[in-house]
């Protein structure tokens, strides 16, 4: 039996098998492979960064008179836009970390953040690790790479400013006047004269309440006509040249056709130093002082359900 079975080759075997069924589940687990391959990522760039400071340093700005100042700075820079990209890559890179996932983006960023700088720190032992000949010292790197890694904090600075802008926008906005979808509405009738006057906007709403994705509706309203009426013919005329992709105006939750009809608010969104631009659905565009190419937000008030 013992030339058959080998308890220690056995067990060496089915410990190999485990450990590649291990190996092979993690590189298919999408959010821990992107994760490890990012961390090499950035470890690999600010070590870079690294280099990039002392290269500066020791050689390009060598014969500078402000040396340190120039040095801070323009690795300051690079590390900010860095931070950018950082931010871009959480969002096309790692798309389980949404924009409302405030801890877990954190956590990630501060994670990032520490790897750069240890990478940063690591740089300064270069010499010694890698048996540079070109004459540098351990302390030539420490002296112009270690000062550097203070940097760091500006590269948390980006994701920051985007998770507040984010958080801007999701407040909701302010509901000024309400307006509700009327099945038996005629359609207008317009003189040559009336569509003259007109104004190009674009009606900004989700095809199904709570939907993430916006839709855009490009309509020339004239003047003669009520915003919310322009809305809802642009809303009939979508819906007949896209069965599959309708816009939904009545709540499916209601079976009552008599009250189960949406109500919708209208605004427009500017900058954030300016106030938002708050419409009557039952005026027309010069009488909100909608201009053209204004981008009229149009979202639907939240049903109450028994």
């Amino acid at each position: 039996m013992s030339s058959f079975f080998n308890p220690q080759n056995e067990a060496r075997s089915i410990a190999s098998q485990t450990v590649g069924r291990a190996r092979s589940g993690l590189m298919r687990n999408v959010p821990i492979r992107n994760t490890l391959i990012y961390m090499m990522a950035v470890f690999l760039v600010f070590c870079g960064i690294g280099f990039l400071g002392y290269f500066m340093a020791a050689k390009m700005l060598a014969s500078s008179e402000n040396l340190a100042f120039w040095n801070y700075n323009i690795t300051l820079l690079v590390v900010l836009l860095i931070g950018w990209l950082h931010v871009s890559t959480l969002r096309w890179g790692m798309p389980w970390i949404t924009s409302d996932d405030y801890l877990l983006g954190t956590l990630m960023t501060f994670l990032m953040s520490i790897i750069a700088g240890l990478a940063m720190f690591l740089v300064s032992y270069s010499p010694k690790m890698f048996g540079f000949t070109d004459g540098s010292t351990n302390e030539d790197y420490k002296i112009f790479v270690r000062p550097l890694i203070t940097i760091i904090p500006v590269f948390l600075l980006p994701y920051f400013i985007t998770w507040a802008f984010d958080a801007y926008q999701r407040i909701p906005a302010k509901i000024y006047k309400v307006w509700k979808y009327d099945p038996s509405m005629l359609r207008p009738k317009l003189s040559a004269a009336d569509l003259k006057h007109m104004t190009d906007v674009i009606f900004v709403l989700d095809l199904q309440l709570g939907e993430q994705k916006i839709y855009d509706i490009v309509t020339d309203i004239p003047n003669k006509l009520a915003i919310g009426e322009a809305f809802q013919l642009a809303i009939n005329e979508h819906n007949a040249a896209e069965p599959l992709r309708q816009i939904d105006v009545r709540d499916p939750m209601n079976p009552d056709s008599y009250t189960n009809l949406y109500e919708w608010h209208f605004y427009v969104q500017r900058s954030w130093w300016r106030n938002n631009l708050y419409i009557d659905p039952y005026r027309n565009c010069p009488e909100n002082y909608v201009t053209n190419g204004a981008r009229i937000i149009a979202r639907r008030l939240v049903p109450k359900h028994d």
